[in-house]
């Protein structure tokens, strides 16, 4: 039986399998650190999808606004986080300066605003269903 002090909780599994690029962890194996940005990022993602599937479960109308800001904010932390964790951790440093990795992450949001738009139609219809 497995000691508690060897068990992963269910957070650590998250941030291991989401959090760190697969490079980093052929390479360092159980000692691979996540970016802390990244895991701040990831962090932002789990709360809004937490927040989303709070509200489909309530009963009633739901705020399209609301709906649409939580899930805009969802595809923004989304696309910081995996754009991060693209890169091996010696080189996540580049991602804020003004090179390939930053377009994209800024050239990205009209792209969400819109996706998040038409997720937030579905959404809010669903969610008003009962």
């Amino acid at each position: 039986m497995e000691s508690l002090a060897t068990r992963r909780s269910l957070w650590e599994r998250m941030v291991w399998a989401n959090c760190i690029n697969e490079d980093d962890k052929a390479e360092f194996g159980a000692q691979a650190i996540p970016y802390e940005s990244t895991v701040w990022w990831y962090k932002i993602e789990v709360t809004t999808q937490v927040i989303l599937a709070a509200l489909l479960l309530l009963p009633g109308d739901l705020s399209f606004g609301l709906v649409w800001l939580i899930t805009f904010i969802f595809l923004r932390a989304w696309t910081v986080r995996s754009t991060r964790q693209g890169h091996t951790e010696q080189m996540n440093h580049i991602i804020y300066e003004p090179q390939h990795m930053m377009q994209i992450i800024l050239f990205a949001i009209p792209w969400e605003v819109g996706i998040s738009y038409v997720l937030a139609l579905g959404v809010s219809y669903v969610g008003s269903l009962y």
